[in-house]
């Protein structure tokens, strides 16, 4: 790989959708391909400051299969609990105080932002300095579900409401070639029938999901390869389905290694006649 050519990725939001980046990035880190630059919105800033920070990815995926199996993300449970669910299951509030509670963005393995939103005016924000646990808890405080995070003066929530899909953050930050992993959904009600809501308070939810998408069809436009896992049939709180969904971002991955390499100028590995033969039958490409 040519060394001059800077490799980044943007993690787009979309709850529980987004870990299908824990398989994007395995399947690109098995390939040889390191992104030296993140930025991750929502749920991709949680699976990208994870990474940045240098902590395995299969323990983070460990976790939210954990914590789909007892429930804890069920959309009842979050809705009744307006202080962060993700920060406060005392399992994942113990992983994450131990593995980011100290840690500075810029001190982290690898260059890393995350987006949220300034409530006083829908502008974007991006936290490049500073706390990595605060910067990802503002990233991903969803309103109506989570409180929103002060950090100075600014009163900040889900980055997904300014920039759902950061490749223009990623391009900015110096990467001279942008992966842009897109998991919005333009008509999925993210609440689906177990928590029951009026009417009107159902269009406002489903208005949110597709202005998300029409913001991440301009976002996108600065990368040069867009992934888009088959996720879009999951709810943003459909953790009980971790399994499926970090699947399909590693299958989503691996069907489109060549294109990355390609735009990367990076070789990969030499397969074997067998993993050529199952690359083939999965993806339909060797």
């Amino acid at each position: 790989m040519r060394k001059n050519k800077k490799i980044g990725i943007a993690l787009g939001g979309g709850g529980a959708r987004g870990l299908a980046h824990i398989g994007v990035l395995k399947a690109l880190l098995e390939a040889g391909i390191k992104p030296e630059i993140i930025a991750g919105t929502s749920m991709g800033s949680v699976v990208g400051g994870w990474y940045a920070a240098g902590h395995p990815l299969s323990e983070l995926e460990e976790l939210f299969l954990k914590l789909g199996e007892k429930g804890t993300l069920s959309p009842r449970k979050i809705m009744s609990r307006g202080d962060g669910v993700l920060f406060n299951d005392v399992e994942m509030q113990s992983r994450l105080e131990k593995k980011l509670a100290h840690r500075q963005i810029e001190k982290c393995d690898v260059k890393f932002a995350a987006i949220a939103t300034d409530v006083s005016n829908g502008e974007e924000t991006v936290m490049d300095s500073g706390s990595l646990a605060l910067a990802i808890k503002a990233s991903s405080s969803l309103p109506l579900a989570f409180k929103p995070v002060k950090i100075g003066e600014k009163l900040l929530v889900d980055g997904a409401f300014s920039n759902p899909v950061p490749a223009d953050v990623v391009r900015r930050m110096g990467a001279d070639i942008v992966i842009a992993v897109d998991v919005s959904s333009r008509w999925v009600n993210i609440f689906e029938q177990e928590v029951k809501l009026t009417n009107i308070r159902s269009m406002i939810e489903n208005s949110l999901q597709v202005a998300e998408y029409q913001l991440a069809k301009e976002h996108v436009k600065d990368a040069n390869v867009i992934l888009k896992p088959a996720v879009t049939h999951h709810s943003w709180l459909d953790f009980g389905q971790t399994a499926d969904i970090i699947a399909e971002g590693y299958r989503e991955a691996r069907a489109n290694l060549k294109d990355i390499a390609k735009a990367a100028h990076a070789k990969l590995p030499e397969k074997s006649p067998f993993e050529r033969f199952v690359d083939f039958i999965l993806y339909q490409k060797d």
